[in-house]
């Protein structure tokens, strides 16, 4: 699969749901579905990776003797996010001696939406062992404090501008 999709650290592909039509603990299911989510930073490459996944999911349907049918459910465009905004929250975060790497987020936050009308960037804590999304994520107190002066910073900086 690497060979097909390439080794592309933007690339990110879950799989958001997996459930089996007429399950059964002792029987082969007779058919299965999967759902799919599929980033990347850039729309082009999104696409590409698109047709992979299709390839690499048709030709192991026709190996093993069956179908597979692919029915795109959504498409949410890559939207990037304003470059001043987030290097101004990136400053505010080494101002005070933090590390201020840049990730990509491909969740349909609410951000994308207000990008379309306002400059919009993002600010992440860490979460305990990296987990987010789910019933057991936890961001520590001194995180949360941390994060709110960063944003505060950063709104001040902006402000001053």
């Amino acid at each position: 699969m690497r060979d097909e999709l390439g080794d592309d650290r933007d690339a990110r592909l879950t799989v958001g749901d997996f459930s089996v039509i007429e399950p059964s603990r002792n029987v082969v299911p007779g058919a299965v579905k999967v759902q799919l989510d599929l980033r990347h930073v850039d729309e082009e490459r999104l696409s590409q990776l698109d047709a992979a996944v299709t390839r690499l999911a048709q030709g192991a349907a026709e190996r093993e003797g069956t179908r597979v049918d692919i029915e795109p459910i959504w498409h949410s465009p890559v939207t990037p996010f304003h470059d001043d905004l987030i290097r101004t929250l990136g400053d505010a975060a080494k101002a005070r001696g933090n590390e201020a790497p840049q990730m990509m987020s491909g969740a349909g936050h609410d951000a994308v939406n207000v990008s379309h009308v306002a400059p919009t960037a993002m600010l992440f804590v860490p979460c305990l062992d990296g987990i987010s999304h789910n019933e057991a994520e936890y961001a520590s107190p001194e995180h949360c404090a941390l994060g709110t002066q960063v944003l505060c910073d950063a709104v001040v900086a902006w402000a001053n501008r």
